[in-house]
């Protein structure tokens, strides 16, 4: 098991000690629980999967709408933002990470948007002022999920895998979309427009076996990205944490760390040593690498944005 104390560490992995749900209420609330329930929307919201577009730059782009039956009528819902991975779709990765069950037992919308390109993906540079922007797509979509489809402006939530994970710390960077907290898995960014952005909450994944994005940086898919520890240092730095962070093991093989005394912030991450370019918890994947099946990344994720 890797040890990352040695170097003043940076942000990379959960909480954790005997048991993963012990060690999670243990640490400090997660940032979203203080919001009370949406108020009253009297939208008829349309229930399971639908296709909804919207028009940015003055081209029609499109995001998947997932409704469950078990969100309440009347009220304005949580909404996670689901970004999938370069080359994907909104359904496939729907399916992949489990936040269509997930969804149905918490009681919240996913909006899955659709990228740009062949193959299909996001450009994590182009800022949301630029218009015709992924970034400026995106913004739309949130802004669309309040006044279009109940969603509560509190308690907007963003996640993504690999080119997709990298577009969710990208807007994280930005400050600009009123999301309360981030996720993401196997792609983490940060950059010099970062030091603007307010402190920002995240729960972040990598394994250190992945062969797409490397754990230790270098070349990918959407370009050149650093090493995963680095950054985690740079995020503990921006949201002014403390410069260790706890760590513990979550399961055989995986690393939980946590910083604590952030500034109106939470920093979390989980290392999976042997892991490689897979969502925990997800589906296998054996052509991207090994799948963790000792942590759900969904649930995870779903505990953090205080949705659970």
């Amino acid at each position: 098991m890797r040890r990352w104390l040695a170097t003043g560490v940076s942000a990379m992995l959960l909480l954790s000690a005997c048991s993963g749900d012990d060690a999670r209420r243990a640490g400090e609330p997660a940032p979203t629980t203080e919001p009370a329930a949406g108020g009253a929307c009297e939208t008829q919201l349309p229930r399971g999967l639908t296709e909804q577009v919207v028009t940015v730059g003055g081209e029609i782009r499109s995001f998947v709408l997932m409704v469950p039956e078990s969100v309440e009528p009347g009220r304005q819902v949580p909404v996670v933002h689901l970004l999938h991975g370069r080359g994907s779709d909104p359904i496939v990765t729907l399916d992949y990470t489990g936040f269509v069950d997930a969804a149905e037992r918490h009681g919240f919308i996913v909006v899955a948007p659709t990228g740009q390109g062949r193959p299909t993906g996001w450009d994590i540079e182009t800022p949301v002022t630029t218009p015709g922007s992924d970034a400026e797509f995106l913004s739309a979509v949130v802004d669309t999920a309040v006044t279009q489809f109940c969603g509560d402006p509190a308690r907007q939530f963003m996640t993504g895998l690999s080119n997709g994970s990298a577009m969710s710390m990208a807007l994280a960077c930005s400050g600009q979309l009123p999301i309360r907290a981030y996720a993401g898995v196997g792609a983490l960014v940060y950059t010099s427009t970062c030091s603007s952005a307010p402190p920002t909450s995240i729960v972040y994944f990598h394994g250190t076996e992945d062969q797409v994005v490397p754990f230790e940086g270098g070349e990918t898919p959407i370009g050149p990205l650093p090493a995963v520890e680095p950054t985690l240092r740079q995020w503990a730095a921006h949201d002014r944490c403390r410069s260790r962070p706890a760590e513990t093991s979550f399961a055989d093989g995986i690393t939980l760390l946590s910083w604590t005394a952030c500034a109106d912030a939470r920093l979390e991450a989980y290392v999976i040593e042997g892991g490689g370019h897979t969502w925990p918890g997800g589906t296998p994947v054996p052509a991207l690498g090994s799948t963790s099946t000792d942590v759900d990344a969904t649930e995870v994720m779903v505990e953090f944005f205080g949705l659970g």
